[in-house]
């Protein structure tokens, strides 16, 4: 009789060989099928490994040219490859494009990639023009589409007629190191109704930023992040930007933030900020490592959350 270890040998042994059978014994459509749900990097890597899947890159519907896609390619090399891909793509659909991209000089291009994946349906995209050194200005006609549901920008400048309907059918935004005039933001808030999501993060506008009321809506998470509290101190409707807040149930700052809600010396008395997040269940703060804040502002802010559940400190 075989010993426990031998029979624990012969048994992976077996599953491994039953694995490899059904693999094998896949219909070639079924496989490509699989394979299409692949990140675009890791569609090129299977293709290389078998014969059978030179050509799955084909079918993929994760358009990820992201950091990680870029990593150790040259400009020229990076964009050889996302042409050829668009070139040679024959999947009538996708999910999601990301793009992490030097745009200087290549506005053209990168209008032709949007445009080429917006045609294919997709329902998220994420723009990073970090490697541009400046902004990249963006015409929110490109992204406009009701398939797309989720959006990031990262270092862009996006302009939107405040008597627009664009960007209606959003349901998730983020903006990191965006420029954006102030009518441009109020139209966002304005037409997307569905927004379940928002992220403003190191986004100058946010000082000039009046929020209308999102109680009828469905936002529900919301992340704040600023670099200056002296500034966000002295504008005059902070109290109006966290009152239109108080039907949201996740909210994430940064200790920059709360700084800027904090006390301050105002005609000869400590005023606070005068503001309730009634709906508030969940609350994040991400303590910067250079941060004045300290416990009792912290105790103060959830004082005006009472049905506050979780509260997660995270310390850089």
């Amino acid at each position: 009789m075989a010993a426990p270890e031998q029979q624990n040998h012969l048994v992976s042994h077996s599953q491994r060989s039953h694995n490899r059978i059904i693999i094998s014994d896949m219909a070639d459509d079924v496989v490509e099928r699989i394979a299409s749900f692949l990140p675009i990097k890791d569609a090129h890597r299977l293709s290389v490994l078998s014969r059978r899947f030179r050509y799955s890159w084909k079918f993929c519907r994760d358009f990820s040219f992201d950091r990680n896609f870029a990593e150790n390619l040259s400009k020229d090399e990076f964009k050889n490859i996302v042409n050829n891909f668009f070139h040679h793509h024959s999947n009538p659909s996708a999910d999601r494009f990301r793009l992490y991209f030097d745009a200087n000089g290549e506005t053209v291009l990168i209008s032709y990639w949007i445009a080429s994946a917006v045609r294919l349906g997709i329902n998220e995209l994420e723009l990073d023009f970090t490697p541009s050194g400046k902004m990249f200005t963006l015409s929110y006609e490109l992204i406009d589409f009701e398939s797309i549901k989720t959006v990031k920008l990262v270092n862009c400048e996006l302009h939107l007629p405040f008597n627009s309907n664009g960007l209606s059918h959003l349901r998730d935004l983020t903006f990191e190191h965006v420029r954006a005039h102030p009518v441009s933001i109020q139209a966002i808030f304005v037409n997307c109704l569905a927004l379940r999501t928002l992220q403003l993060i190191n986004c100058g506008f946010v000082f000039d930023l009046k929020i209308p009321s999102l109680g009828s809506k469905e936002l529900n998470d919301v992340i704040l992040d600023i670099t200056y509290p002296r500034r966000f101190q002295l504008i005059s409707h902070r109290r109006d930007m966290m009152i239109s807040l108080a039907y949201v149930k996740s909210l994430k700052i940064s200790s920059t933030f709360l700084e800027g809600l904090c006390a301050r010396f105002e005609e000869n008395e400590y005023k606070e900020v005068d503001f309730y997040l009634w709906k508030l269940k969940e609350f994040n703060l991400v303590v910067a490592r250079e941060s004045y804040i300290n416990p009792s502002d912290i105790v103060i802010f959830l004082k005006k959350c009472p049905q506050v559940e979780r509260v997660f400190i995270d310390v850089s």
